[in-house]
């Protein structure tokens, strides 16, 4: 019986003639590889492979398999994303429904209906009306302080309730539970919920800038105050300088942080926000009368100071010439002291005066008048 080849169907009249002309036959091989080649064929980029083995290895390095995945995720990440968009819709339609909801409700124990009354009688503003970022930026430059950066979050919490949050004329922000620092405000006539008062503090944060450059002043100040210490070698300055430093380091970093961590700024403000319209009606009233009180004691002190003075003069002048001067309490060294600062920090002070030269002006004197004027009268003294 006769053999046959399968690629090109020459007959042989033996196994080994048949295994031999496979091995050996060109025509054979090339007539083989094509057609076994039909069946390792790579579904990505059609390319044909001899055997399985290389095929795999072909799946492994192909590009237009790569560029197939790549086409693949990205369709599937925007379907994720269509969904996300979707349901965050979803959720914001519900929102929406529920802050409607509770327009229409009393909270809190305060009428809706009381509030638009108190809020057209007293020219109550709403706070994102009233709250804009240059009114923020601009009232930080005018007022915020040295004395407020010192005091951190909770100076910025008085900082925030003085400013933006007294009198008849600024919004209606309230404090409805102090134990558990829940916030409200009154806004387009309606009573929002404030929660962590994350909305203050995103409004107040658009001062911040200012406090930046207030904080990098002060340092400023600090730093040349430190070099002037230790060219004079002072180590109790210099110490104390560094410390100021910290401190004032520590301050700047817990304001900015009020964002993330303002546990003291709210507990501050729970302390001191009104909890209801009538408590705020109360306080306002109370700023209003004191105001007017300020006023007319400026105006009683002023007569008051001009009579003084017009009668200490005559007095001194009949009485010149048998007393002698007295000595002023602020040049008696055993209790020395201007503004509080004792005696040995001043001399810490004029010496340094006096070995360079340079006047180093302690940091709470800079905005009062008084003690400045003392100190430098110190500074040149002989005392």
């Amino acid at each position: 019986m006769s053999l046959v080849c399968e690629f090109c169907k020459k007959e042989f009249s033996c196994v080994s003639a048949l295994n031999r002309h496979v091995r050996t036959s060109k025509k054979c091989i090339k007539l083989r590889n094509n057609i076994i080649g039909n069946n390792f064929v790579c579904h990505h980029c059609n390319k044909k492979l001899s055997s399985k083995q290389k095929l795999t290895y072909h799946l492994n390095i192909c590009k237009t398999k790569k560029e197939n995945y790549k086409k693949v995720s990205k369709i599937e990440s925007d379907g994720e994303l269509h969904q996300q968009m979707s349901e965050l819709k979803d959720k914001i339609t519900e929102m929406t429904k529920e802050i409607e909801t509770l327009k229409k409700t009393t909270t809190n124990n305060i009428t809706i209906n009381d509030n638009s009354t108190n809020i057209m009688n007293n020219n109550y503003k709403p706070l994102l009306q009233y709250m804009t970022p240059s009114v923020i930026k601009e009232t930080f430059e005018k007022k915020y302080t040295m004395k407020d950066l010192s005091g951190s979050q909770k100076a910025l919490a008085d900082f925030t309730s003085k400013q933006f949050l007294s009198g008849k004329d600024k919004p209606v922000y309230l404090c409805t539970d102090r134990s558990r620092q829940h916030f409200s405000f009154i806004d387009e006539k309606s009573d929002m919920e404030d929660q962590h008062a994350m909305i203050l503090i995103t409004l107040i944060s658009k001062g911040f800038g200012t406090v930046k450059k207030l904080y990098k002043k002060q340092l400023t100040e600090l730093t040349d105050r430190l070099e002037m210490f230790r060219e004079d070698d002072n180590v109790t300055m210099i110490t104390e300088t560094i410390s100021q430093m910290k401190q004032l380091k520590t301050n700047y970093q817990q304001i900015l942080a009020t964002q993330d961590k303002g546990d003291h700024y709210r507990s501050q403000l729970a302390k001191i926000l009104p909890s209801s319209i009538d408590n705020r009606l109360l306080i306002d009233t109370k700023l209003e009368s004191d105001d007017e009180s300020d006023d007319e004691s400026d105006d009683e002190s002023e007569d008051e100071s001009e009579d003084e003075s017009a009668q200490e003069s005559d007095d001194k002048s009949e009485t010149s010439k048998d007393v002698p001067k007295a000595i002023p309490s602020l040049h008696d060294t055993g209790v020395r002291h201007i503004g509080g600062i004792t005696y040995g920090k001043l001399r810490l002070y004029k010496n340094h005066y006096q070995k360079t030269g340079k006047i180093v002006i302690p940091e709470h004197y800079v905005k009062n008048e008084v003690y400045k004027r003392e100190f430098l009268n110190f500074l040149k003294s002989d005392e």
